[in-house]
Parts: structure tokens; sequence; C-alpha cells
């Protein structure tokens, strides 16, 4: 099958992170598919075409990750009806308002299918439910068409694709709700994932060492990186140390070792920045816990992903998505929102019982050995393309 997928960033974009269109277009090239990606122009705002992700990516000179996609909508359906008339696709893989130039200016439009891959959980709707307010929850059905009027491009997109992949059941369910009056076909596909990156548990050298909690994500307030601080100055051992491993922007650094060097725990609380993808699982290697106090709207958190293929026991917040991967109790602790208290009570407790926290870690990389086994997404989406493949060639005849 000949896939072309719209993304917003590719590998050289953000080269130490994992972009998500990247790791499908990895994913699909694993499965055998022919993969062409159209993205925004490289960072010195120039074009290339290359092979990358098993694939061949094309970034198109002119065109931005950030602000208006104006331009790339324009050049992305220019480059499509090149490439589709050389050797027609199969399939299109959008997310967000990225496929808009296809709907809106290919002179293909409609007859490719589109898969409309989404990974946020819509923002207004997420700070809805991660609050315990009836009021407001008996208003999201009004609050969602009045949202409607933001990010148009977006709900079109997703109304127009033949089939909504999330990856977690929680979105799927959340963007019913949010376009409620416009039913989507929803289906849930988590990613996979391949843990022989992340070697089994070796304790024999930690011994003797400080207790060490980490979080991987970016340094945001949203991300809950104050709240880390906090944590940190309110546990009763005096000896753990946190590492907060991401990008973050000089204000926040300084904001943050600031707040650090109040609470007393500058010398316990570090910031080593972002690191390459491929060295995380040394970095998580040897941790007690993996922290993650966001409320941010993450569809499927990858980076609780890796701290779970790492044997590490998670201790987070309670949002929409978090349970698909944690079970509480068992792969680690979810607690209401905010309540950071509650976050630390739990970590007083792994850091009391060893033994319970490595059994908890154990049980979390088994979850994801699991659940989220390459071979067995790879049949699942194989199963949906070919029922997308269909259900469009079905509409197209009936249409005719």
């Amino acid at each position: 099958m000949r896939i072309c997928i719209f993304a917003r960033a590719m590998y050289r974009h953000r080269p130490q992170l994992v972009p998500p269109m990247g790791l499908l277009a990895d994913f699909f090239s694993s499965m055998g598919q022919d993969v062409c990606v159209l993205t925004p122009a490289l960072p010195d705002t120039s074009g290339a075409t290359e092979k990358e992700a098993g694939g061949v990516v094309h970034y198109l000179p002119g065109t931005s990750v950030q602000g208006t996609k104006t331009a790339f909508w324009t050049q992305s359906a220019a480059r499509f009806d090149q490439l589709h008339a050389e050797q027609p696709f199969d399939l299109i893989i959008a997310r967000g308002a990225w496929s808009y130039g296809y709907f809106r200016h290919s002179r293909y439009s409609g007859q490719v299918p589109v898969v409309q891959h989404e990974g946020t959980y819509p923002l207004w709707l997420h700070q809805i439910e991660t609050r315990e307010n009836k009021a407001l929850s008996a208003l999201v059905p009004l609050l969602a068409r009045l949202t409607a009027f933001y990010d148009r491009p977006t709900r079109i997109c997703r109304r127009l694709a033949t089939r909504v992949v999330c990856n977690s059941p929680a979105l799927a369910a959340g963007l019913v709700r949010a376009d409620w009056w416009h039913p989507l076909k929803t289906d849930f596909i988590p990613y996979g994932f391949d843990v022989t990156r992340f070697p089994l548990p070796d304790t024999s050298g930690s011994q003797g060492r400080p207790p060490r909690l980490v979080f991987v994500g970016r340094l945001t307030w949203d991300k809950g990186v104050m709240e880390l601080i906090d944590i940190l100055a309110r546990l009763t051992r005096r000896d753990v140390i946190v590492e907060a491993i991401g990008p973050v922007s000089d204000a926040i650094r300084a904001l943050l070792a600031r707040h650090a060097v109040q609470r007393g725990v500058a010398d316990r609380f570090f910031m080593p920045g972002m690191i390459p993808n491929a060295d995380l699982p040394q970095r998580l290697a040897g941790a007690t816990a993996f922290v993650f106090p966001s409320t941010h709207p993450e569809g499927l958190s990858k980076a609780i992903m890796e701290a779970m293929a790492a044997s590490l026991p998670v201790v987070a917040f309670r949002i929409p998505g978090q349970d698909t991967l944690l079970e509480h109790g068992v792969t680690g602790y979810l607690e209401p929102p905010r309540r950071v208290d509650c976050l630390i009570d739990r970590i007083e407790a792994l850091l009391a019982d060893p033994s319970a926290a490595a059994l908890m870690g154990a049980a979390a990389r088994h979850k994801i050995e699991m659940d989220f086994e390459p071979e067995a997404i790879k049949r699942r989406w194989q199963d949906l393309m070919a029922t997308v493949v269909r259900e469009h060639a079905a509409k197209t005849t009936a249409a005719s």
C-alpha cells in the first residue's frame, strides 16, 4: 500500500525527540508499506527530499512548523497532486489540520481515503474533565458548539476523514463529545512499543546510592515541573534526588532554579536538558520511580510508556488517557489532578518499600510487552487500512 503522511514535524525539525508522525512513518515502513511524508521546510526554511523514517520525506520550502499553516496547505496540496499523478496513493494519514490543504486545494480531493490520527485531548474539554465541577460538565454540549469556531480546519479534517484513529479510548470518546453534532467514526490503536531497547533492571550497582526520581518531558508549567520541586522538598527522606529530563527555555530554567533554592533542594534537583532518545533507556535505568505530575492533555504519554518499559513504577495524575497505560496499585498510582499531597504519599510508600516498587515496575514492563507489542499493533493497522480502503471504494461507487 502506498501511503502519504501529512506531518507537522519530522526528525530534522526535532532531532532529539521522536515526532508522532515520524514514529508512525517508521512503523508503517516496518510493515512493508511504501511511505511518503509531506512536512514543513527545514529549520533554515529551505526544502529537501530525503530518505528518512523508512520512506521519502519532502520538506516543503517556504513553509513553517510554527505559525500559520496557509503556505503548507497550498504547497502540500500541489506536491501531493504531483506525486499522486506519478504514482497514486492508496491512503492518507494526517493529524490535526495538516491535511486541510488536501481537502481544500488538491484536484484529487476526496479520491483518496484519509485516516485522521489524533493524539491530543481537546484542551477545553480536558480542563473541564480534570476538575470536579458538575455545573461545567453539564455545559459540555453547549461549550462544544461554541468552541467549534476555533481551529475550524482541524474539525473539518476530522469530519471529512474516513476514520479517526486515536491513541487512547479516552481520546476517542473525548473527540466524539467535542463534535457530538457531527458523528465521527473513531477507532483506538495505540503506538506499538519495542521494549527490547530497555534492559531489565540490574540493582547490583545501586546499593548505597540515593533514591532517584525521574521525569521526562517538556519542562513547562502544565507538565508539573514546579510541583516536582515542591514534591522533593516535602519528602521525609532528605537524600532523594530528582532528574527532570527534557527541553526547557532559559526563562523557565532560571525560575525553576530559583524555586529549588527557595525550597532548599537546589543540590538535589537536576535539569540535564534534552538528551538523545537513544540514551534514554540508560538514563531511566536504576531509578526508583517515574513521577509525572502533568495536567497537559496527553493522548497516550510516550514518556510514561518508556518509563514502564524501563521497569519503573509511575506516579501520575488521573487525567483522560492515563488509565489506558496505568492500573492503579498495580503498574503505578493515579491520583486526582492537582492533588500533590496524594502523589507525595505514594512516593513515600515506594521509597519505604523498594521490593514493592520493583514488583510494580515489573508489572509495568509486562503491560507494555503484552498490550503494545508491535506485531499485534501492526495487525490492527493492517485490518483497519484494508477496511478504510474498502469502505471508501464502496462509497465512491455508490456516489457514482
